[in-house]
């Protein structure tokens, strides 16, 4: 909101120096955003509070500094007009209206009007146009009082004035604009018998603007419900005036009272009031009235303030106090606060504010020695250092996303993530599901980044994904606290030494080797089957994913996106990889490393080659080979092939380490090696022979 403080004078007591009155307004909480001089007037752009409308006015700005400083506060107090219930023809049919007043005027011939400069002045500095004399006054008193109002020209009305919700596909023209727009269902308008009004508490339509030829006019006064007009302000993109108040909540007595003030300037422009102020809603507001004793005022602020002092602060912020006993009072609030003024506790807030923060007593606080980070706050901090260190931002995603997000990731009924917690009557749709991976905000992070030509992309985020379940405590679902990371494009900077090669599954197991080696804990990386993976390992690449385990509980898992998710994307190159971890891996004691000196004893290799199917995964055939001797200390494949002369299958050979140190002997004869190799293989040949395993 834009003021000139020479206008401003007009209202209040200000100091003569700008800068004076600048420390003024910002201690009493109204926010100076920017100071500009405008042809030798200064003008202050003011940041004001969500929930004060009362403030967007010179008026509420004037009071506001009255109750600090005193000064004299002059209030425009227009005289009184007749009124009655309902002379007009007209109708409220909801009751989202809380107060609807209809004024009609007539023009007087031979008067020509244009409002005094100062007048003018204030609604250009508010940053809205100078249009007419009717519209004109419309903007003054809205800007000078705080009161929306709202001309019609009568002679364009037909029939009965509704203040109505619209109905299915209604449409409207709205000021200033060349095309027609459907209105939402159930959005407050102002209507006639045929056609749109006005969206109420947000713009009028171009059917019912005054123009210079008309001559009898409707004056609208209104009160809206604030979240109506939130709502569709929102909707047609627009942030009037109007709705700016309206949506903060608006004073239900200058309803009658800004018509009133209307009516001078009205009077002043040639147009006369035909007949009395017609009342057609009237709210009956329910008045707030909060007990207050001194004694907890001054137990509050370690205080000895008196019941006069805080009585006169009160009362200059536009309550009504009265005194029931020596120490306690019955504190009204005042029509314009009512929306915001709740408890003891809003009124405490309304004392510090009169007496000035920095005038309070103070003391010094009491100290202690503050507690320590926890153990897993620790070790969450090396691992987060670890992620900076690799050239990975910390991101922040919301909870929610919306069905487009789980149609790229290809997901269908039956898929482990379809399942969601769904956001009943969610205002955009766009936030409909709570999220149960983070595959699909990583993925959208790649691609924003690659529409913006960076194709080097790291980023990684502490977050939670939520998983329904009736049975669980909140009744709804559990709720997992995870990191994911995302990483896409090259490993590192190239430089002259070094060139750099894009991220892989290889790169995302190094991190995951790191993380257990800073945890001091046994992180395992398995490749499991579909049924021993996390459900979000589903929507990466069969072939290129694997399993986390620590203690043989699944905690992660890691791999490159499913080429169809990536495809369903839009991404046209490059392969994104994901990796996502329980945060459970920082409850796991940290386990010590002992150092094992290596054996002088070198074991006995033997290479066995076997012929593995599709489907039959080389790890499972590498661990049986191993549990099935006590004499053998690792199996590693030392080599792959595959062709056609295979059947498709691929030819993996297995190096098998014998030990002397596990089969506790002193040495081995070649016989039992070689023994002891067949029975293994013939044993393995066994176990997968529906495989139908085969030895090379």
């Amino acid at each position: 909101m834009k003021i000139c403080v020479d206008s401003l004078r007009k209202y209040i007591d200000i100091p003569a120096d700008v800068r004076e009155l600048h420390e003024l307004m910002e201690d009493i909480g109204l926010e100076i955003k920017r100071v500009d001089n405008l042809e030798n007037n200064t003008v202050f752009t003011l940041e004001l509070l969500a929930n004060r409308g009362d403030h967007h006015c010179y008026v509420g700005v004037a009071r506001e500094i009255h109750a600090r400083t005193g000064g004299n506060i002059r209030i425009p107090q227009p005289r009184f007009q007749d009124k009655t219930e309902n002379l007009i023809n007209a109708d409220v049919k909801t009751d989202k209206c809380l107060n609807y007043v209809l004024a009609e005027f007539k023009k007087t011939k031979g008067n020509e009007f244009s409002l005094d400069e100062d007048k003018k002045r204030m609604i250009e500095i508010s940053g809205t146009n100078l249009v007419s004399a009717v519209v004109d006054v419309t903007n003054f008193v809205n800007i000078e009082m705080g009161q929306p109002l709202h001309a019609f020209d009568a002679d364009k009305i037909k029939g009965k004035i509704q203040v109505r919700e619209a109905g299915s596909s209604e449409k409207a023209r709205l000021l200033f604009s060349e095309d027609v727009c459907e209105v939402p269902e159930r959005t407050i308008v102002i209507a006639d018998d045929e056609k749109i009004l006005a969206i109420a508490g947000v713009m009028g339509c171009e059917e019912s603007k005054p123009t210079e030829e008309t001559t009898r006019i409707y004056l609208e006064s209104a009160t809206f419900d604030p979240v109506k007009v939130r709502k569709a302000a929102r909707h047609f993109g627009i942030q009037s005036q109007s709705s700016t108040r309206f949506e903060r909540g608006a004073d239900p007595v200058l309803a009658v009272t800004g018509i009133e003030r209307a009516v001078e300037l009205f009077e002043e422009a040639g147009w006369s009031l035909a007949a009395p102020i017609s009342i057609v809603q009237k709210w009956d507001f329910a008045e707030i009235s909060l007990q207050l004793s001194i004694d907890s005022i001054n137990e509050y602020f370690e205080s000895a303030f008196s019941v006069d002092q805080i009585i006169q602060i009160l009362k200059r912020y536009g309550f009504s106090v009265s005194q029931t006993s020596a120490n306690n009072f019955s504190v009204l609030v005042p029509s314009h606060r009512i929306w915001d003024i709740k408890d003891s506790k809003d009124i405490y807030e309304e004392i510090a504010r009169g007496i000035g923060y920095n005038n309070l007593p103070s003391s010094v606080p009491s100290t202690a020695a503050g507690i320590q980070p926890q153990q897993n706050q620790l070790r969450k901090e090396l691992i987060e250092n670890t992620l900076i260190g690799e050239g990975f931002y910390e991101v922040f995603t919301d909870g929610f996303y919306s069905d487009a997000h789980r149609s790229k990731m290809e997901i269908k009924e039956g898929h482990p993530l379809w399942e969601h917690v769904s956001i009943v009557n969610a205002g955009d749709r766009s936030y409909s599901l709570l999220k149960n991976n983070n595959l699909a905000q990583a993925m959208e992070l790649v691609l924003t980044n690659v529409h913006v030509k960076n194709t080097n992309i790291k980023a990684f985020e502490w977050t939670r994904t939520f998983h329904p379940n009736k049975s669980a405590e909140n009744g709804l679902c559990d709720e997992k606290k995870v990191l994911w990371l995302i990483a896409y494009g090259e490993n590192k900077t190239p430089n002259w030494s070094e060139k750099s090669r894009n991220v892989d599954v290889h790169y995302m197991k190094g991190l995951i080797e790191e993380f257990s080696n800073l945890l001091s804990i046994q992180l395992e990386i398995r490749q499991t089957e579909n049924d021993d993976i996390l459900p979000v390992g589903h929507c990466l690449h069969p072939t290129r994913r694997a399993s986390v385990f620590l203690q043989n509980k699944l905690v992660g898992v890691f791999g490159e996106a499913h080429p169809d998710v990536i495809s369903s994307w839009g991404i046209k190159s490059g392969r994104p990889c994901f990796l996502e971890l329980s945060q459970e891996i920082f409850d796991f004691p940290p386990s010590e490393r002992v150092y094992v000196t290596p054996s002088n004893l070198h074991p006995v290799i033997r290479d066995v080659c076997l012929l593995l199917p599709q489907g039959l995964h080389t790890l499972e055939v590498a661990n049986y080979l191993k549990e099935s001797s006590d004499w053998i200390s690792e199996v590693n494949v030392s080599d792959l092939f595959n062709s056609q002369a295979t059947d498709n299958k691929n030819a993996v050979t297995f190096s098998l380490s014998y030990s002397l140190e596990v089969a506790q002997k002193s040495n081995f004869t070649g016989d039992e090696i070689n023994q002891e190799t067949d029975r293994i293989v013939g044993m393995t040949l066994e176990k997968f022979k529906n495989f139908q395993l085969e030895r090379r």
